[in-house]
């Protein structure tokens, strides 16, 4: 496959430069910066009306998969007439818009012919940044005008969503990039890059600042992966720091097989008081499902009991009986539990303690005086 290294400026690449974005050039950040990169051109089977099929994927010095472009050639029809527009559209390595660019000589038209200005491309760019614009909401029969306005007129019923996420007079234009942004290609480039995510692109995409990287990266981790250490501690990072959706989702990420992993299980058992309420409850559940539990994240878990809210702690315990654990210590801290001036813990406590064939009498004493509050 015939290679072209394409060197880029750091500055470029860390989208640093939008504070003085050339006018027909613009980039937002990265997933990732990179000093340098090459381009290698993928032949896709796009099912658009874009002429291009080439898909332009570009890797940085470690082979890592970095951005991705297309060559944009459409016709842009105003007010009758139709113009040939060339340009370049970028994606992030996870489908995320990164920028446009237009070649020497091009330019974007509103009605009339009229050359986009400086402010219209800042506004185009903010337009094709949101993937959540009401754009997606119409058909582009919608957005034309019934009184002869010319294409880029828009009809009274749409005037009001539409007018906030256009830029003036340049309804079609900012309608048809918004759609190849985030139609057949995305969708393409996502697919692309599920099937080369390796533990080292993982790494560098849940480390980047922007939360929809790391959190496509969680939810599409396939069977390439091979879990390293490294990625191993950059999940279990987020697991414990994280809060909300990256937090459930990174645990969810995280396959079955590697609960089996002592190391793994301690690791919750130390950070278990740090994270989420639902995360805590989620492990014990996945938990109860493995072959066997670590003894010494058993016991760790143990050492957390009185910093757990009733639920958990009832997990906790839930967990012991499922497992068949035995061990004094343990059983020593439930005791403890016994004299808890929550009275829920306290008989979860001596639930526990009565399937373990107490034969201390004080603590007989104690769980017959729990049984009588009961009543």
């Amino acid at each position: 496959m015939r290679v072209v290294v394409l060197l880029i400026l750091i500055v470029f690449l860390s989208g640093t430069d939008l504070e003085r974005p050339p006018l027909r050039r613009l980039f937002l950040s990265p997933s990732f910066a990179a000093d340098s990169l090459s381009v290698y051109p993928e032949w896709m089977a796009f099912q658009d009306t874009i002429e291009s099929d080439t898909l332009f994927v570009y890797r940085n010095k470690a082979g890592l998969i970095h951005s991705f472009s297309r060559m944009i050639n459409t016709g842009v029809c105003i007010d009758g007439e139709c113009r040939r527009l060339s340009m370049s559209l970028f994606w992030t390595v996870t489908g995320r818009y990164y920028g446009f660019s237009l070649p020497e000589g091009e330019y974007l038209s509103k009605t009339e012919h009229v050359p986009f200005k400086d402010d219209d491309y800042l506004r185009l760019q903010e337009i094709l940044a949101n993937p959540y614009s009401v754009l997606g909401e119409y058909r582009m029969d919608e957005l034309i005008s019934e009184q002869g306005e010319g294409v880029d007129g828009i009809t009274a019923a749409t005037l009001a969503a539409v007018k906030q996420e256009t830029v003036p007079d340049a309804v079609y234009t900012s309608y048809t990039l918004w759609h190849l942004v985030y139609g057949e290609t995305q969708k393409e480039i996502q697919k692309y890059t599920r099937g080369h995510l390796t533990d080292e692109l993982a790494i560098q995409l849940l480390g980047s600042a922007d939360f929809e990287d790391k959190f496509w990266t969680l939810q599409n981790m396939g069977p390439r992966l091979q879990w390293s250490g490294q990625l191993k501690k950059t999940v279990l990072e987020i697991i414990v720091h994280e809060k909300g959706l990256l937090s459930t989702e990174a645990l969810s990420a995280l396959p079955d097989s590697l609960l089996e992993d002592p190391e793994i299980q301690l690791a919750f058992a130390r950070q278990f008081p740090e994270m989420a309420y639902l995360n805590q409850r989620k492990i014990l559940e996945r938990l109860a499902k493995v072959d066997a539990l670590d003894s010494q994240a058993t016991l760790e878990f143990s050492a957390h009991l009185l910093q757990m809210s009733p639920n958990v702690l009832d997990g906790v315990l839930a967990l012991y009986r499922a497992k068949q654990v035995q061990n004094e210590m343990i059983d020593q801290r439930i005791v403890r539990l016994l004299g808890h001036e929550n009275l829920f813990i306290a008989r979860k406590a001596a639930d526990y303690l009565e399937t373990k064939n107490v034969n201390d009498k004080q603590v007989l004493r104690q769980i017959k005086k729990i049984r009588q509050n009961r009543n």
